[in-house]
């Protein structure tokens, strides 16, 4: 009889342990196939897939014309020295460090700008330092700056060859 009880217990023991081995297949199954889906949709998302649009909107094939375009269009940066202006503030004792670099459209426009560079700092020393404190500590009024530097260099050269400014430091204390 001892042995008869033996064998009904293995019996028993045996199915629990199928039932759970099946129990971690229906789960561990949809698990991965979830965590694939989502790493699909993340990468198709964030790294862009063969023709998925990008974060601005433009489908890959767009972005390479563009890139293309960027390419043939070869623009050349240059370095503006530091200038260290005193701020119109009443008091008088705010000042501007800056630098910055130029994007110009090509050499002979990078050789111009060294040429005249006399007459460029000149000008951005007398813009700078008509400007306050609150005139310059807001994102809204450091674009404007941007755009009124642009114009002012173009309006010094004679004509449209310094496409964007980029500010590399702006410190006002």
């Amino acid at each position: 009889m001892a042995k008869n009880k033996d064998t009904t217990e293995e019996q028993e023991q045996a199915p629990k342990k199928k039932r759970g081995k099946l129990k971690l297949l229906f789960i561990t199954v949809p698990v991965l196939i979830l965590l694939g889906v989502g790493g699909y949709l993340a990468y198709s998302t964030f790294v862009g897939g063969a023709n998925g649009p990008d974060p601005n909107g433009q489908a890959k094939g767009d972005r390479d014309q563009g890139a293309n375009a960027t390419r043939k269009a070869k623009t050349e940066m240059v370095e503006l020295p530091t200038l260290l202006v005193n701020l119109a503030d009443p008091l008088g004792k705010r000042y501007l460090k800056m630098t910055a670099s130029l994007e110009v459209i090509n050499d002979k426009a990078a050789a111009d700008i060294s040429s005249k560079m006399a007459q460029i700092k000149d000008s951005l020393i007398l813009l700078l330092s008509s400007k306050t404190y609150d005139q310059l500590s807001s994102m809204e009024n450091k674009i404007l700056l941007k755009k009124a530097i642009v114009k002012r260099l173009n309006q010094i050269l004679g004509q449209s060859v310094v496409k964007r400014i980029y500010f590399t430091e702006f410190i006002i204390q």
